[in-house]
C-alpha cells in the first residue's frame, strides 16, 4: 500500500469519525496481519479507543496474525 493510499484511508477516518463525534472503533475484516492491523493502528493514532474483534476477523498465516493482535496491543488497543 503507498503511502498516499494510507493517509486517504486515514483522512476518511478521521473525516468520519469527526462529523459524528465518534471516539472508539471496533475493527474486523480479513486479513487480520495486514488490512485489519493497519487500520486499527491508523485508528489508535488518530486518538481513538480501539477494539480489533476476533470473532470477525482472519489472518493469512497464524504466525503473522498473532503479531498483528500483538502489535495492537503494544499500541494502547485491545483484543477482543
Amino acid at each position: 500500500m503507498t503511502a498516499r493510499a494510507i493517509r486517504r484511508r486515514t483522512v476518511k477516518l478521521e473525516l468520519g469519525a469527526n462529523v459524528g463525534g465518534i471516539d472508539a472503533v471496533t475493527v474486523a475484516g480479513l486479513a487480520t496481519d495486514y488490512c485489519v492491523r493497519a487500520t486499527a493502528l491508523d485508528a489508535l493514532r488518530e486518538g481513538f479507543d480501539v477494539v480489533l474483534d476476533t470473532a470477525g476477523s482472519r489472518g493469512i498465516e497464524a504466525a503473522t496474525s498473532e503479531r498483528a493482535l500483538d502489535d495492537v496491543r503494544s499500541a494502547g488497543g485491545r483484543v477482543a
